[in-house]
């Protein structure tokens, strides 16, 4: 991500680093020449030019290991997927195409039930559409992360039913426009590294801090309002905490919001 104000980049060593999807956007994937060049053993390469090397620029990177760039074809699901995934990390990225209509499930090549992930159309327009194990339930409930707005509810989101240890389970022409690719990037909670949890504000007037337990001392933290009351109300940006972006600072009041190209 880019100090100056330019979209959040996300690329991944299954699509190839020159590929870009846009957290802030619903457009299509892009293919930039200053995106990542090679991802490295111990980093990655990136362009001259675009969101990821601007003259002057600060940037902040946010990265997961997959597996060495290896992806395989996985067959759990009714429709086939091309899965790169980290067991170890509770990490997979997944690719596949929708069918024309009608609920369908892809692996993912977990050992566990995915808590988090989002599914952005690579070929199309289309919103980010988010899974939260503690809010989305087989009614259909979810998340945009290019979008402020609260919990939505789309009949057939997650097809049938919620993602299970082997499969995700999705409905074309409701998460997912049909006969179009996708991408997911998905995790499961791994003690001591990775929590995906849901609690309750206090206020802003409270007197006492809100303590969310992770177990870990979190590098990063990303945070959704996700109701005011009732689905379908309390919009609000999506917070993006990290420790490095508050270059100095012990308190990490400043962030980034994934769903805007603002500055933090």
């Amino acid at each position: 991500r880019d100090s100056g104000g330019n979209f959040h980049s996300l690329a991944d060593s299954s699509r190839g680093g020159f590929q870009e999807i846009y957290t802030n956007s619903n457009s299509a994937q892009a293919t930039q020449g200053g995106a990542i060049r090679k991802f490295l053993k111990g980093g990655f390469d990136v362009g001259n030019a675009g969101n990821w090397n601007n003259v002057g620029n600060q940037m902040v990177s946010w990265n997961w290991v997959g597996n060495n760039g290896t992806t395989a074809t996985n067959n759990d699901g009714s429709v086939a997927s091309t899965v790169q995934a980290n067991t170890t990390a509770g990490f997979s990225i997944i690719q596949a195409t929708a069918p024309a209509s009608g609920n369908f499930t892809i692996g993912h090549g977990l050992s566990s039930p995915p808590q988090f992930f989002w599914l952005k159309m690579t070929g199309t327009s289309g919103n980010w559409v988010t899974y939260h194990h503690k809010v989305s339930t087989v009614s259909g409930e979810y998340l945009l992360m290019d979008s402020n707005a609260a919990v939505a509810t789309a009949s057939n989101a997650w097809g049938s039913a919620i993602p299970s240890s082997s499969v995700i389970g999705l409905g074309a022409g409701s998460s997912v426009t049909g006969s179009q690719p996708f991408v997911i990037h998905a995790w499961h909670e791994v003690e001591a590294f990775s929590k995906f949890g849901i609690y309750t504000g206090n206020g802003s007037g409270a007197t006492t801090p809100n303590f969310v337990y992770t177990g870990f001392a979190p590098s990063f933290v990303l945070i959704k309002q996700s109701s005011g009351g009732s689905v379908g109300t309390g919009d609000s940006d999506w917070m993006l905490f990290d420790n490095v972006t508050d270059f100095n600072r012990a308190d990490y009041r400043n962030y980034l919001r994934p769903n805007l190209a603002n500055a933090a």
